[in-house]
């Protein structure tokens, strides 16, 4: 059993798949910017944009204790009535399997999916909520982004480490 297994996430994948931003649904998938990568599993680095694309506005992402905030300023093409979501993401997590192909090994993971909110979406561009709590994990990101309506693939996006205690922020 896949201790972070979660329908909800499963949904997702199969949009992208209906989308056409996947060829299927599995587990680890990796989706970057919109469509599926493969190169992970070589460990070939992501492939960053060699030409900046036009700017599409600014996404911050402020957090005060469980309390988050997120502000569009969006430049003057962005469609209207974005919808936010927040993934906490985890790493150096570990599960021992007692069953299966891998019986008996310890399998390591990092960018897991914790937890994900969809914010819902605004005509304001701003949004708050309380963050969604799981404290799984070595270290934790935080990812934000925005959908147009309709669209499964990310309109702009932020993310960084999560400061807890016993860690250093870096």
């Amino acid at each position: 059993v896949d201790p972070f297994a979660n329908p909800g996430y499963s949904a997702r994948q199969r949009a992208y798949a209906r989308y056409g931003g996947s060829q299927g649904v599995y587990t680890p998938e990796f989706i970057l910017a919109g469509h599926e990568w493969r190169g992970w599993f070589q460990r070939q680095p992501l492939p960053l944009a060699q030409t900046p694309s036009p700017p599409v506005g600014r996404l911050v992402l402020e957090i005060d204790g469980d309390n988050l905030q997120l502000t569009f300023n969006p430049a003057p093409s962005a469609p209207a009535h974005l919808t936010a979501h927040v993934a906490r993401l985890g790493f150096g997590l570990s599960t021992a399997v007692v069953r299966g192909e891998n019986a008996g090994r310890t399998l390591t993971h990092d960018f897991v999916v914790l937890t994900l909110q969809q914010l819902g979406a605004s005509a304001t561009n701003h949004w708050q909520t309380r963050l969604a709590a799981d404290s799984r994990g070595e270290r934790q990101a935080l990812v934000a982004w925005l959908t147009a309506p309709g669209q499964p693939a990310p309109y702009q996006a932020v993310g960084g480490w999560l400061v807890t205690a016993g860690t250093d922020g870096q």
